[in-house]
This record gives structure tokens, sequence and C-alpha cells, in this order.
């Protein structure tokens, strides 16, 4: 039990968020119509659709949801939440696969042979829309492994991912255009799945969808937990994150759980990078 002296009320105005243009608001589902705090810093974006090619029907309402906006707009774009106008990479980036099950090895062999002929471009932000036949939440741990190892690949060549179930996609398109709410009204709930999509590649791009709305501080904020990976059954003593005041991420480690010393270091370093950029922190 917390004694007196360690519990303080938070300020009335704490759960203020800062958006784009400055506006300011409690609910983030609202606020991020304002567009994103900091947009994406790239002047390049191009995505890549990757799909199974029996799937190419879902892959093109798909982008043109990004491009053109969805139910009178309701989500107006990609746009609207990067901050930044974008593009659809050439017709021979967008990786169409077969085998459903496993789509590793196209995909892989893919872009090995695109990197060597030079298609993608390191002074271009490439970001993949990935229609998964698999889900992360998938019951096999095979199955997972196949979602998060794509996932991973895609890091190797500098390619950031955004992943959509595709028969999840369908669903809640037929549910839109086939259902009312109870008001009588369309549904429109593809929309809001959109924006977090939209929020969550602002993001993976560098940008900054919103953060508090505190003054900055000279504070570094270090958090350490533990857990277990089911999949791998590895214990990990601790993950460290590294924060400021206004919430801005810095850095993210994690260590196994005979790592005590590095996780040391890596609280260690977090300061020291810290206040090599900001001076020396007035509180951690």
């Amino acid at each position: 039990m917390a004694s007196k002296t360690q519990v303080r009320p938070t300020k009335s105005d704490s759960n203020v968020l800062i958006f784009g243009g400055g506006a300011t608001e409690r609910n983030p589902q609202n606020g991020v119509n304002n567009g994103p705090f900091t947009p994406a810093p790239s002047s390049n974006i191009q995505l890549i659709c990757i799909f199974p090619q029996d799937d190419i029907t879902p892959a093109r309402q798909l982008l043109s949801f990004f491009r053109d906006g969805y139910k009178n707009k309701y989500f107006s774009g990609l746009k609207k939440y990067t901050g930044k106008d974008f593009s659809f990479a050439p017709s021979d980036l967008h990786i169409q696969f077969v085998d459903k099950k496993n789509p590793i090895p196209e995909i892989e062999n893919f872009l090995y042979n695109a990197d060597q002929n030079q298609k993608i471009n390191s002074e271009v932000s490439h970001l993949a829309l990935y229609l998964t036949p698999i889900s992360k939440y998938a019951t096999s741990k095979e199955d997972r492994k196949i979602y998060y190892f794509i996932k991973e690949l895609l890091l190797k060549y500098n390619i950031v991912s955004q992943c959509i179930e595709t028969q999840k996609m369908l669903k809640v398109l037929h549910d839109d255009n086939t259902k009312t709410d109870y008001k009588g009204q369309p549904l429109k709930n593809f929309a809001y799945t959109l924006q977090n999509m939209a929020i969550a590649i602002n993001a993976k791009l560098g940008g900054t969808p919103w953060r508090i709305n505190t003054q900055k501080q000279d504070e570094l904020i270090v958090g350490v937990g533990a857990f277990k990976n089911t999949d791998t059954n590895t214990q990990y003593i601790g993950s460290a994150f590294s924060f400021d005041n206004t919430g801005a991420f810095n850095s993210f480690e994690y260590f196994q759980k005979d790592e005590l010393k590095e996780l040391a270091g890596s609280i260690k370093n977090a300061i020291l990078n810290f206040s090599s950029a900001n001076g020396i922190p007035n509180a951690l």
C-alpha cells in the first residue's frame, strides 16, 4: 500500500493531447483529424502492396481508399494523417504470391531480385501494405512465426509495413455496405480501421501523430519490465523504454534474463545519449 507522500493527483489537463496546427483534444480519435503533430519526414513516400494473387481486387480497393478516401470522406485519405504526399510504387514492385500457407520464399525471392536490380531505391521511404492471409494472433505458432518473419524480412530491405487480414477487411466492408446502425444509417466501421492504420503508418515513417500538451522539460523517463515469449519460451528480465516528459519516444531495447549488466548499460547509454543532445536531465 503506497503512503500518502507517494500518491498525488494528476493535473486536470494532464490528458490533453496536441495535434497538427497546435490543435488540442482529449480524444485521440477526434484530434487526429487535425493532422499529425509532426508529419512523416520523408518527401518521397511510395506504397507497395503485397497480397495473395487471388486477392487483387481487395488490394486495389485498399490502395484506392488510401488515395481517395472512404465513405464520403469519413476517412479522407492517407495524406491527412502523414502530412505528406505519397505515390504508389511502380507496378513491378508490388508483390503477388501464390502460396497462402507460406508466402515467405516468394516474397524473399522477390525482394532479393528487386534489390539486386536496384529497384528498391534507398532515397525512397517504402511502405508495404500487406494483405495477410495469416493473423498475427493465429493459434498455430508456426503461422505466427510466418507473419512476423515477413515483417522482419521487409525491414531488412528498409521497408516498413502495415498489415491487414484480408478476410477481416472483406467482412467489415460487406457489413458497411449491407447493414445499418441504430439510427438506420449505413455502417462506416472500415473508416476507423483505415484511420488507425494511417496513424500507425505515420509513426512507422518517423512522424509523430500526437504528443502530450505539456511544456517540454529536461526530464528523462526510463521504464523497465519483465516478460516471457511464449512462442520461444524465452524469459526476458527487462525491457528498457526511453521517453521524455512529452511522451516522445527515444529508444527501446530488451534483454534476456541473464543480461543484467547489459540492461544496466542500456539505461546508462539512454542517459548519456539524452544528456549529449539535451544537457543533463533535471529528473530521471
